[in-house]
């Protein structure tokens, strides 16, 4: 939870990384390219507001939304007192238009809960799976906002509790997705290279994950009903880790100190054995984030690498000799309008013979940028008005077509 210019803003953070952190930025102009012609879709909790292009989208998120109601309702022993607004946009180029926040939202954020009206802003990402995921999450910190505030609603508190960032966000993940395959590979990789981080210093995109499986333990351990009674009772107390050592009759300290036990425990396999995959591995850059590389072979018949790097604080595309350290960068984005965003993390690119094809914001849409790959200067762009986004670009086998996503 994070406390935004007034506003308690629960966010479902998609990757936070590096210089790529989600951050709210302020004093720049929001720009507010489209005009939507706004609809509603009323069911027994929800109002969900969308256009028209999504009212299939609308009807997806309605039985969603009702399902996972019924479940969280009973997971908090609570129930809402009104009907929770939802708007949800088509893609999130427009979500980033929305005015329900002042601010610049990054690309990071996959959607937000904030509390003075009740509203649940999400984008739909193309992705089922994660769409569920989302509206779920934030749903969850709809009962959790709700469950915290009844007792200082009726008992007039002046000052609301105050509940750490990975509990709420851990609390969230673990109540919408339970324990899934993305949680035990973050997990494990971090128990297996001793990078934990203590709860009470843990943030961004990893209190989510730690806190996640701190809660999983934490209710295996000690019951879903010690879980409730912290949301319920934490103001009574003056702090959280207060009211979690006296329900639970340990020190925060000796908690964090069994789940560490019992994530060593679960992966003892992971922790004596060796990984075959990592043996034989050959690192050529540790300097920021790296991702997506593709090889290709030179007129020297030499093989380089090219990928996207974070580590000039903006994304840019890089070439590499595979057995070198020198690197050269082809291009960065981020700086002008053009070449506004790389969407980082969420879309590759290709290569074929000296042109590197990218899905690369641009103004109000995602846009097709040919470029050389030796000056990186821009050979071509391809775009249609009926295109918002454009992700992962490939050549066909003879370099005449392209196919995206």
């Amino acid at each position: 939870m994070i406390r935004t210019c007034g506003l308690f803003l629960f966010l479902s953070i998609l990757i936070v990384l590096n210089g790529l952190s989600a951050q709210f930025y302020f004093g720049q102009n929001k720009i507010q390219y489209e005009q939507f012609n706004w609809q509603i879709l009323k069911t027994d909790h929800f109002h969900i507001y969308y256009y028209k292009e999504e009212k299939a989208i609308a009807g997806m998120a309605a039985s969603i939304l009702e399902n996972a109601y019924a479940d969280l309702e009973l997971k908090f022993n609570h129930t809402l007192r009104d009907t929770v607004p939802m708007i949800i946009y088509s893609n999130h180029i427009h979500f980033q238009q929305t005015n329900v926040l002042p601010m610049l939202i990054p690309e990071g954020v996959g959607g937000f809960f904030e509390h003075r009206k009740g509203r649940v802003v999400i984008p739909y990402m193309g992705d089922l799976s994660l769409f569920r995921n989302v509206l779920v999450h934030e749903l969850a910190h709809v009962f959790t906002f709700s469950k915290i505030m009844d007792p200082v609603r009726l008992k007039n508190i002046s000052r609301p509790p105050a509940f750490p960032h990975w509990f709420t966000e851990g609390l969230a993940e673990w109540w919408s997705v339970g324990w899934d395959t993305q949680s035990d590979m973050v997990i494990r990789d971090r128990l297996l290279h001793g990078t934990l981080i203590p709860l009470n210093q843990v943030g961004g995109y990893l209190s989510y994950k730690e806190g996640q499986s701190f809660l999983r333990w934490f209710e295996q351990a000690n019951g879903i009903e010690q879980i409730r009674w912290l949301m319920e009772n934490t103001w009574i107390y003056d702090s959280f880790e207060d009211a979690l050592a006296f329900i639970s009759h340990k020190s925060f300290k000796t908690l964090q100190a069994e789940w560490n036990q019992s994530l060593r425990q679960y992966y003892s396999h992971a922790l004596t054995g060796e990984d075959p995959a990592t043996q034989s591995e050959t690192v050529i850059t540790r300097e920021g984030l790296n991702i997506f590389p593709v090889s290709y072979l030179d007129s020297e018949q030499k093989r380089h690498v090219i990928y996207i790097s974070s580590r000039d604080g903006y994304p840019a595309v890089y070439d590499q000799p595979l057995y070198e350290e020198t690197k050269k960068r082809i291009r960065t984005t981020g700086k002008t309008p053009y070449l506004e965003s790389l969407h980082f993390l969420q879309s590759g690119f290709d290569v074929f013979k000296d042109q590197i094809v990218l899905g690369v914001k641009a103004h109000r849409q995602d846009v097709l940028h040919l470029l050389d790959r030796q000056s990186g200067k821009i050979l071509q762009t391809v775009s249609h008005d009926s295109l918002v986004t454009i992700h992962s670009p490939r050549f066909s086998k003879d370099g005449n077509q392209i196919t995206f996503t």
